[in-house]
């Protein structure tokens, strides 16, 4: 057929409404056959993105946004989630309820569970990567352990405490800890045997977990409370019967994390924390308060364990699905947290941002100030609450926590703690003129 003879045979197709294949033509592409349509009186035809074919039958969009004839897709599949057509070599995932899912849905919606290799939707998440199921069945088991799994969560076992404050928003504050110690190799007691005197003392408020770092211990959880709640549980530790037989801080593997709620933060507040943790100008004050004294071993612990990140260089915590620290719909990896991994100085879970970066510790008055940096951290970048500056430095801190008469008294473990460290001068505590300087273990 020569190309006249095409020419005329489009011509006749088109008139006639029929499709038209323009692979089956030797001497007219596709640009001359578009230029055919749209001289005819014919409209209303449709060019398919992956064959080219032109037809008047209606399309099917694409998760990308093409358009496809009813012949190509069947190279594609459906998205159980979100009703897209997506193309067969893409990434797909199978849901425990047997939905195939695209590969956006699953980072946006869905995690596989470390335990059960089930892809389950988010709302079944359970925590640390496993689905509500596994760690249902594991809690089960170790209901009447003294120490229980790794997994298991204080806040789904024990009651709650008195938030810290509720916001404007309806949003309740709350403060939790998890604090980790080891059995000292000259303790008398059997760790199973400490663990139940600690627990009965604290009138089970607390919840004993295993900890895959500790080689004899174990870690102390709380439920979710007020730093008042908080502190006093702090006390009651410090104070048990064999609290000599365990170490933290000097156990090198030991470490304390303590949890704000984060649907009381805006988002701001959260940067905020955040960016005063992670800056270099206040590594200083950070440092003393992790009590990650040296220069090498703050670099790698921080390195190894509890990675600071340079937020002057950074704009997002993490890689990946989470583009930034401070978007709500984007803030969690599929293990709960924005990060790469949960082993740096500010984490962001799902439902809290977790200070990472101290060391464990027994000694009471220090345990008290930690809890208690963290708190001020809370109310220092609190919008209306601050003296000056944009609650960036260390320096705006210190004059934040000592200028103001009422604040100073709330803080004043911390406060203490800061004389001691020659951060602040004696001056500055209430009804005292001279506070011993000692370093604060």
């Amino acid at each position: 057929m020569s190309r006249l003879q095409e020419i005329k045979s489009l011509i006749r197709a088109i008139k006639n409404k029929e499709d038209i294949q323009p692979s089956e033509f030797s001497y007219v592409d596709a640009n001359e056959i578009r230029d055919l349509i749209e001289r005819s009186e014919v409209t209303g035809y449709n060019e398919c993105s992956d064959c080219g074919l032109f037809t008047l039958d209606s399309l099917s969009e694409t998760q990308d946004g093409d358009d496809v004839c009813d012949s190509c897709t069947n190279n594609y599949f459906t998205c159980d989630h979100c009703n897209s057509l997506v193309p067969l070599d893409h990434p797909a995932y199978i849901t425990i309820n047997e939905e195939q899912i695209c590969g956006t849905c699953y980072r946006e919606s869905y995690f596989t569970c470390d335990i059960c290799d089930g892809v389950f939707h988010d709302d079944y998440y359970g925590g640390d990567g496993e689905c509500q199921s596994c760690v249902e069945n594991r809690e089960d088991e170790d209901e009447d352990s003294v120490i229980q799994d790794y997994s298991t969560k204080a806040e789904n076992h024990l009651p709650w405490g008195t938030a810290e404050y509720t916001t404007k928003q309806n949003k309740k504050l709350f403060f939790g800890m998890e604090l980790e110690v080891e059995r000292r190799g000259s303790a008398i007691h059997n760790i199973d045997h400490i663990a139940e005197t600690l627990r009965d003392h604290c009138s089970n408020r607390i919840l004993l977990a295993h900890d895959g770092s500790l080689d004899d211990g174990f870690e102390i959880k709380t439920p979710p409370m007020s730093l008042k709640e908080l502190s006093d549980i702090a006390k009651e530790i410090c104070t048990f019967e064999y609290v000599t037989e365990l170490r933290s801080h000097d156990g090198g593997q030991c470490g304390l994390h303590i949890h704000i709620s984060r649907d009381a933060l805006s988002q701001l507040q959260q940067g905020k924390i955040y960016q005063f943790i992670n800056a270099e100008k206040n590594k200083k004050l950070v440092r003393s308060l992790a009590r990650r004294y040296s220069r090498e071993t703050y670099i790698n612990d921080c390195a190894n364990y509890t990675r600071v990140e340079d937020g002057a260089k950074k704009s997002h915590v993490a890689k990946g699905w989470a583009r930034h620290p401070f978007d709500h719909k984007k803030i969690y990896s599929k293990q709960g947290s924005v990060n790469e991994t949960r082993y740096v100085a500010v984490n962001f879970t799902r439902n809290t941002v977790e200070i990472r970066i101290t060391r464990g510790t027994l000694k009471l008055e220090t345990l008290l100030a930690c809890i208690e940096w963290v708190g001020a951290l809370v109310y220092f970048t609190t919008t209306g609450e601050r003296d000056a500056g944009n609650a960036e430095t260390q320096e705006e801190f210190l004059y934040w926590l000592t200028h103001n008469p009422q604040r100073n008294s709330k803080w004043k473990n911390l406060t203490k703690y800061l004389v001691g460290k020659q951060f602040l001068p004696s001056t500055v505590l209430p009804n005292v003129n001279k506070l011993e300087q000692k370093t604060c273990a």
